[in-house]
């Protein structure tokens, strides 16, 4: 794990600050690739499935145009051989549409190991990263919200996206670009048609991402409070039961996750809300269509077969497009999920680790502190405090070696900060130790 983290390059330089968490917006794609590095041969092996999956997507239509043109609707021709070219034909499409479903499925598989390799470095570098940061950024993010960024909504919006865009996109880039140069040799109104179809749908695509980025955004946030919360609950359940207040606990819990219920409710049916949109214009315009290629095959002498394969290469470009605008629907949920994770990963830590080279020898200093008769720890001028909480304000003192102390006072006074500043788990706003 610790090797896999430390290929990612990623700013974990530490210096003094009171912020633990670094949030500046992460470009997508830069970002995932330093994770998907050692993972090329797959998305390469997946990617050239899919364009081929993807020609053999657009050839389907043609196979059917000659089904019908030159095997059904050829009335110029006997009827035994009418019956022989269609089942030829038939025999191409069966043919074809095998290698169609085996390239999908080869590159599925290919897509998967790239998909859990990219993942697992993420995670990887999360838990190495997280796992030297200080005390302050963990007493400011909780456990439950470390475990969602990590295993949780975020990562799987991220997943999620990658997969669509490593499967769906190289083929239908392939298909729709076939599809749309042969429509082109179809019929000039038709294709008008569609591609005022086309454009209508992409506008109202456009209009809807900032929405759903905005309301994934809020449910990843409240997803990590109500985490938050879960965790600390369950940390504290012998507390609970002490006090007998199992009651109040539900009854806080209830209101956090029925807080995730209605906001897990309104993301989804956002999201399908907006989907709607351009699905809708796709359904009014395929009966547009079929009302204009019915005047055109009535009127303007357009043949069946012409109107069918149109109808298929159509089939194909508008659920493409469909699919394109859903999925950059699904980037607005997937980039609040890196955001998410990439705060946490540029968080820096107030506590840095001395380098190497600058380390004291513990058994050199030791001799050296008692023929000096120096104490063994020594506090000069302390000033120190949680977030806004004071707790030490210029105290100095010194402990020997072979000495012992004693620590009194009232909860909340600084004994059990005392050590945890000896031990370095937190620095010193000012003074030494």
């Amino acid at each position: 794990m610790k090797k896999a983290a430390e290929n990612i390059n990623f700013n974990q330089s530490s210096r003094k600050n009171k912020k633990t968490t670094c949030e500046k917006e992460v470009k997508f794609w830069s970002t995932m690739a330093k994770f998907a590095k050692g993972e090329t041969h797959h998305l390469m092996i997946a990617m050239i499935a899919s364009l081929i999956t993807g020609v053999v997507v657009a050839i389907q239509p043609l196979v059917i145009r000659y089904i019908v043109d030159e095997g059904i609707s050829a009335l110029d021709k006997p009827n035994d051989l009418r019956l022989k070219i269609a089942g030829i034909f038939c025999i191409i499409y069966v043919i074809v549409s095998i290698i169609r479903v085996g390239c999908w499925a080869f590159g599925y598989n290919h897509t998967l190991k790239a998909l859990e390799g990219t993942v697992f470095k993420i995670r990887s570098s999360f838990f190495y990263h997280v796992e030297h940061l200080c005390m302050r950024f963990h007493e400011r993010i909780s456990a439950g919200e470390l475990y969602n960024s990590l295993m949780g909504t975020p990562i799987e919006n991220i997943k999620n996206y990658l997969q669509q865009m490593i499967l769906n996109i190289p083929y239908q880039s392939v298909s729709f670009a076939i599809s749309l140069v042969a429509l082109f040799t179809y019929d000039w109104l038709l294709t008008a048609v569609l591609i005022l179809v086309a454009a209508i749908m992409v506008i109202f695509n456009k209009l809807s991402g900032k929405k759903i980025r905005k309301i994934s955004r809020e449910y990843i946030q409240k997803e990590a409070e109500t985490s938050k919360y879960i965790t600390d609950v369950l940390h504290g359940m012998d507390a609970i039961k002490i006090y007998a207040i199992e009651d109040s606990i539900f009854k806080t819990f209830n209101d956090y996750v029925r807080t995730i219920r209605n906001e897990g409710i309104r993301l989804t049916y956002s999201r399908y809300a907006e989907s709607i949109k351009p699905e809708l214009t796709n359904f009014i315009g395929t009966a547009l269509i079929y009302f204009v290629g019915a005047v055109s095959c009535i009127y303007r002498d357009v043949s069946v077969g012409t109107l069918f394969a149109f109808i298929s290469s159509m089939s194909i470009i508008l659920t493409t497009l469909t699919s394109w605008l859903n999925i950059g629907l699904i980037r607005q949920s997937a980039e609040s999920g890196l955001q998410k994770v990439m705060d946490i990963l540029n968080s820096e830590s107030t506590t840095p680790e001395v380098e190497s080279t600058k380390r004291r020898n513990t058994v050199i200093e030791k001799e050296s502190t008692i023929r000096g008769n120096k104490p063994c720890i020594e506090f000069k001028d302390v000033e120190f405090a949680y977030a806004d909480t004071p707790v030490y304000k210029d105290l100095s003192c010194s402990i020997g070696y072979n000495e012992s102390i004693g620590l009194v006072g009232s909860s909340g006074s600084g004994k059990s900060t005392f050590t945890k500043l000896i031990m370095r788990l937190y620095d010193v706003q000012k003074g030494e130790v």
